[in-house]
């Protein structure tokens, strides 16, 4: 909730491609699109595996809206004015991007993503009830099936950013695949985490060519045959800050 940083470089990229809705992908219990939506006011869609998380998001949602609109009513009430702060939290959406996912699934789960009338995701838990989850797909190879009142249309007029604060192995990978096929998505920012769990391809490996793999992903990088090891990618994800002073006995860097 602190990162303003990352905030602020995902709502400036956000102005600056004309984008029409954020994706937070892997959105975990919607802090960064929480975030986003209330602070900065963007549209903004927290997409995750877990439905859990999702209605988790929603209550902390619905919390923040009454917490917005009593200090609204409290500054009207001393200013004298009939003003309101209005602040809608992240529509949620239950999507599982499968280890080993091409960019393909993400893609079509953007083309078919719910639209409301007036263009805005930002509805509020309570408004929506039980329709808090537009969308639910347990496996790669399930088909999306909206509910009846999500307001789907199967190619929608919108231009996305998708945002990733830690995404974790392949779920970056498949966010970029998905920014390479898909016109609609403009731009991408993302965090990435937890390279060990990057599907690799190996040397060997005569997999076919349309078979997906975290790492490599460009054909450069394949053809030198450069290949990065379970402890080279456990590394990756460590902050300096937190190793520099370590022993070297004890660093993975020492035991790469």
């Amino acid at each position: 909730m602190r990162d303003r940083f990352g905030n602020g470089v995902i709502s400036r990229v956000f102005a600056e491609a004309h984008a029409t809705h954020v994706v937070d992908v892997g959105a975990g219990q919607g802090y960064l699109a929480q975030v986003l939506a209330f602070e900065y006011g963007l549209p903004v869609v927290a997409l995750d595996a877990s439905s859990h998380h999702a209605d988790v998001t929603n209550r902390r949602s619905a919390w923040i809206e009454k917490h917005y609109a009593a200090c609204s009513r409290k500054a009207n009430s001393s200013l004298n004015t009939k003003d309101h702060l209005t602040r809608k939290g992240p529509q949620t959406a239950t999507f599982c991007v499968m280890s080993g996912c091409s960019g393909k699934e993400l893609q079509h789960f953007l083309s078919t993503l719910a639209t409301e009338e007036s263009s805005d995701l930002g509805n509020n838990a309570t408004d929506r009830k039980d329709d808090n989850n537009a969308f639910s797909l347990a496996k790669g190879s399930d088909i999306i099936k909206p509910n009846e009142s999500s307001g789907v249309v199967k190619q929608a007029q919108h231009s996305y950013i998708l945002a990733g604060l830690h995404a974790c192995g392949d779920l970056s990978t498949a966010v970029l695949k998905t920014y390479t096929m898909c016109e609609e998505v403009k731009a991408v920012v993302i965090v990435g985490c937890c390279y060990n769990l990057l599907t690799k391809r190996l040397e060997k490996d005569h997999s076919p060519s349309s078979c997906f793999y975290g790492f490599p992903l460009s054909r450069g990088v394949r053809s030198i045959g450069l290949t990065l090891g379970r402890r080279a990618c456990d590394l990756a994800c460590q902050s300096a800050e937190r190793w520099k002073d370590v022993g070297v006995d004890s660093t993975l860097l020492w035991r790469t």
